[in-house]
Protein backbone atom coordinates (compact mmCIF):
# COMPACT_ATOMS: atom_id res chain seq x y z
CA UNK A 1 0.00 0.00 0.00
CA UNK A 2 2.92 2.45 0.99
CA UNK A 3 4.42 2.01 -2.23
CA UNK A 4 2.03 1.66 -5.21
CA UNK A 5 -1.46 2.37 -3.59
CA UNK A 6 -4.39 0.84 -2.68
CA UNK A 7 -5.32 -1.21 -6.27
CA UNK A 8 -2.12 -2.90 -6.71
CA UNK A 9 -2.36 -3.86 -3.03
CA UNK A 10 -5.36 -5.81 -3.54
CA UNK A 11 -4.04 -6.99 -6.68
CA UNK A 12 -1.10 -8.72 -5.19
CA UNK A 13 -3.07 -10.01 -1.77
CA UNK A 14 -5.79 -11.53 -4.46
CA UNK A 15 -2.95 -13.16 -6.63
CA UNK A 16 -1.21 -14.57 -3.42
CA UNK A 17 -4.72 -15.64 -1.59
CA UNK A 18 -5.64 -17.70 -4.93
CA UNK A 19 -1.68 -18.87 -6.17
CA UNK A 20 -2.05 -22.53 -6.96
CA UNK A 21 0.41 -23.80 -4.65
CA UNK A 22 -0.86 -22.73 -1.59
CA UNK A 23 -4.15 -24.64 -2.42
CA UNK A 24 -1.94 -27.66 -3.09
CA UNK A 25 -0.58 -27.35 0.66
CA UNK A 26 -4.13 -25.96 2.35
CA UNK A 27 -4.57 -29.45 3.68
CA UNK A 28 -1.03 -29.51 5.86
CA UNK A 29 -0.06 -27.72 8.90
CA UNK A 30 2.33 -25.22 8.10
CA UNK A 31 4.05 -24.60 11.80
CA UNK A 32 6.97 -22.86 10.12
CA UNK A 33 5.85 -19.44 10.64
CA UNK A 34 4.56 -20.22 14.24
CA UNK A 35 7.85 -21.71 15.25
CA UNK A 36 9.79 -18.57 13.81
CA UNK A 37 7.58 -16.23 15.88
CA UNK A 38 7.99 -18.25 19.13
CA UNK A 39 11.80 -18.55 18.83
CA UNK A 40 12.11 -15.27 17.73
CA UNK A 41 10.01 -14.16 20.42
CA UNK A 42 12.12 -16.45 22.68
CA UNK A 43 15.53 -14.72 21.57
CA UNK A 44 14.13 -11.21 22.35
CA UNK A 45 13.08 -12.41 25.89
CA UNK A 46 16.26 -14.01 26.38
CA UNK A 47 18.14 -10.66 25.39
CA UNK A 48 16.06 -8.96 27.37
CA UNK A 49 16.32 -10.99 31.12
CA UNK A 50 20.20 -9.35 30.98
CA UNK A 51 18.58 -6.22 31.66
CA UNK A 52 15.28 -6.89 33.16
CA UNK A 53 15.78 -9.67 35.14
CA UNK A 54 13.82 -13.27 35.92
CA UNK A 55 10.47 -12.69 34.49
CA UNK A 56 12.12 -12.29 31.15
CA UNK A 57 14.38 -15.22 31.86
CA UNK A 58 11.10 -17.31 32.59
CA UNK A 59 9.23 -15.69 29.62
CA UNK A 60 12.79 -17.30 27.21
CA UNK A 61 12.41 -20.77 29.04
CA UNK A 62 8.21 -20.95 28.57
CA UNK A 63 8.65 -20.03 24.87
CA UNK A 64 11.54 -22.28 23.90
CA UNK A 65 9.45 -25.02 25.40
CA UNK A 66 6.54 -23.84 23.43
CA UNK A 67 8.35 -23.84 20.37
CA UNK A 68 9.76 -27.33 20.84
CA UNK A 69 5.86 -28.54 21.33
CA UNK A 70 4.92 -26.37 18.10
CA UNK A 71 7.89 -27.93 15.80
Amino acid sequence: RRIAGELPAVIAAALLAFWPCYFAFAGLSATEYVFMLIMISAIWAFHRAGEAGWPYALLAGVLTGLGTLVR
